[in-house]
């Protein structure tokens, strides 16, 4: 990818979260242990190579239900929503409005989250997924994109 800002997804997002605050907390939450530990160290590496990690709204506020219903138990669940609270001022928030969103005709298939992440100008944006449809709908759209279990 020769993109500067890397649109990361939302169950993307949480693996770099839970992991950033406990690499042990992978396995134990249930919206990211599907992930491994070597998952989590592609993504970090990969988000390393970038200027800038880009988030819409949609997905931070996706990527929030994701880690509260995650059936961790105390302490681990108040460290990992701290770390999401510490992250956010580091990510770039791209903004595409609502009602723009719900007259893309990938609205219907891919919902507000993943709409929103295909709906960048192409030039220096690559959207990062697990999501086949996503990355699919943003290549047709001229975007680099690329499904992160491709890159294990």
């Amino acid at each position: 990818m020769t993109s500067t800002r890397l649109l990361l997804a939302s169950n993307l997002l949480a693996l770099w979260v839970v992991g950033s605050a406990n690499l042990e907390l992978v396995r134990h939450h249930k919206r990211v242990k599907s992930f491994t530990k070597r998952d989590y160290h592609r993504l970090a590496d990969l988000l390393r190579s970038y200027e800038v990690v880009c988030v819409t709204p949609h997905v931070l506020a996706e990527t929030s239900n994701l880690l509260r219903s995650g059936g961790l138990a105390e302490p681990g669940r108040s460290l990992v929503l701290q770390r999401f609270r510490a992250m956010i001022p580091s990510l770039r928030e791209c903004h595409k409005p609502a009602v723009e969103l719900v007259r893309d005709r990938l609205f219907d298939t891919l919902g507000s989250a993943d709409t929103g992440l295909s709906s960048f100008e192409a030039r220096n944006v690559a959207p990062v997924t697990c999501d086949a449809a996503l990355h699919d709908a943003a290549l047709r759209r001229g975007m680099t994109s690329a499904r992160f279990f491709d890159l294990r």
